[in-house]
């Protein structure tokens, strides 16, 4: 029906930002305490390594001037001494040697002046003296040649920071991103490659960059002789194409952004991006790296929208709770406020396999929903929803049912899974949240329930007889 292919396309224009507020479209590094800069690496390797074969990179610190107290204070004796001599000297009025301190003075004082301006020096002029490139692109290294350096293929990633400066930057980033995790249940943690840099054809004066290669990354930190050492890896999830871009460049100018695929490496990806964007004049690939949290999350809805994405099954506009969403539903009265029923009367009610303790009205939700009713329970704090969730779902795995509890934040997702768990019914749940979605962590758990052993249940009936 109309009313519902308009309702849905307003629906998915909401979820996906083309506007330049969105980082996937006009990419902004961020602000300097959790800007990590890296320079004078492959980003060819840095995407191989981690993603084909899964390694795991240090972090690797411009080395401080080696330039201490000391040596000032060495310096300044030096000067003090020739300065007594010089005094003597012109006691004496001997010319010669009062020519020759105030060159040995003078030669002294340019060498303290150089040394403070060598203590002085920032990461980056550091950096420079020691023959790093600084640029902020990445520089292309061909890594099949026989003299490729070795910093450009080992496990470290060089950055643009002192020792402290770094650890900062990274404890900031690292507290960020668990942040995200423990509030949402979703890493946003991403390694930036690669930037397309295009023009608005409408105001030709304003660019944006929008990243082409997001790797969703884990950033993991360990204490070490007093100080944090820390480690970067791929988080194992499914990378793909900016399509919030793909979405822009296709509305706006027809261009379709290549898919990423697992094939691809990082300079075929890019290869193909430039084919596809070569007749666009003043439109360029920037070869940048970034680490930043980025959010895809709503990318994923705006897809699952597409009514193209349903041929095969059971088209959107067909199923009921979109219609009753979409086109409104007749309710009767009584349907606003739940009945609560005699449950000591009421068949259903104590055919219920409940796990954990029920008051009636509590009950009485189950009863509902076990016989098909779509339901809202609220209540505050403390008055056993989740309990009554944890009943539920042990009283649908009763029937054999699979059922999917989702929640905005991991803490309900945790408390239901506890009680789930303490019950010993955790074994049919598989967490598909933060960290534990990775491929390994899911490949464990099923591992885990395969390998264990469990009891007959022939003796409940048996043993629910003697008990009444």
């Amino acid at each position: 029906s109309n009313l519902f292919s308009k309702g849905i396309k307003e629906l998915r224009d909401k979820l996906i930002d083309t506007s330049r507020r969105n980082k996937l479209i006009n990419y902004k590094r961020p602000s300097k305490t959790k800007n990590l800069r890296i320079i004078d690496e492959s980003a060819e390797f840095i995407y191989n390594f981690l993603v084909k074969e899964e390694g795991t990179f240090k972090f690797e610190f411009i080395p401080e001037p080696a330039i201490s107290q000391k040596d000032f204070e060495k310096i300044d004796e030096e000067i003090n001494k020739h300065r007594k001599e010089l005094e003597e000297a012109t006691k004496q009025e001997n010319d010669e040697a009062i020519k020759q301190l105030q060159f040995i003075i003078e030669s002294l004082q340019e060498e303290k002046k150089e040394l403070q301006k060598q203590a002085l020096l920032t990461a980056e002029e550091r950096a420079k003296e020691l023959g790093y490139d600084i640029s902020k692109e990445l520089p292309e290294i061909d890594l099949n040649s026989s003299d490729v350096e070795e910093k450009h293929t080992d496990d470290s990633l060089q950055t643009l920071h002192y020792p402290n400066e770094m650890e900062k930057i990274l404890t900031s980033i690292e507290r960020d991103a668990r942040t995200i995790i423990e509030e949402t249940g979703s890493n946003m943690l991403y390694l930036v490659l690669g930037l397309l840099e295009w023009k608005e054809a409408k105001n030709s004066e304003q660019s944006n960059k929008s990243p082409l290669i997001s790797i969703p990354i884990v950033l993991n930190k360990e204490k070490r002789a007093n100080r944090y050492e820390f480690t970067l890896e791929y988080s194992g999830a499914g990378i793909d194409t900016n399509r919030s871009l793909a979405e822009k460049l296709n509305n706006d100018y027809g261009i379709i952004l290549p898919e990423l695929t697992e094939e691809l490496s990082y300079y075929d990806y890019l290869k193909e991006v430039s084919e596809a964007i070569k007749l666009q004049k003043d439109w360029s690939l920037r070869h940048e790296i970034a680490i930043d949290i980025l959010k895809f999350g709503k990318i994923l809805m705006y897809q699952d929208l597409d009514e193209e994405n349903w041929k095969n099954g059971t088209p959107l506009s067909e199923k009921d709770i979109f219609k009753d969403i979409f086109e409104g539903k007749e309710i009767s009265e009584s349907a606003m406020f739940a009945e609560e029923y005699d449950i000591d009367g009421d068949k259903l009610a104590n055919k219920i396999p409940l796990v954990m303790n029920a008051d009636s009205s509590q009950h009485s939700a189950i009863v509902d929903v076990l016989n098909g009713k779509n339901i809202v329970i609220e209540g505050p704090p403390g008055t056993g929803k989740s309990q009554t969730i944890s009943n539920l779902i042990a009283a649908l795995l009763a029937e054999g049912k699979s059922v999917l509890f989702v929640s905005e934040k991991l803490a309900a997702l945790e408390v239901v899974h506890r009680r789930l768990d303490s019950i010993g019914l955790s074994d049919f749940c598989l967490e598909l949240h933060s960290h534990k979605s990775q491929k390994t962590k899911i490949l464990e758990s099923i591992k885990k329930r395969v390998d264990s052993k469990y009891g007959y249940v022939e003796y409940i009936e048996t043993t629910i007889e003697q008990i009444e």
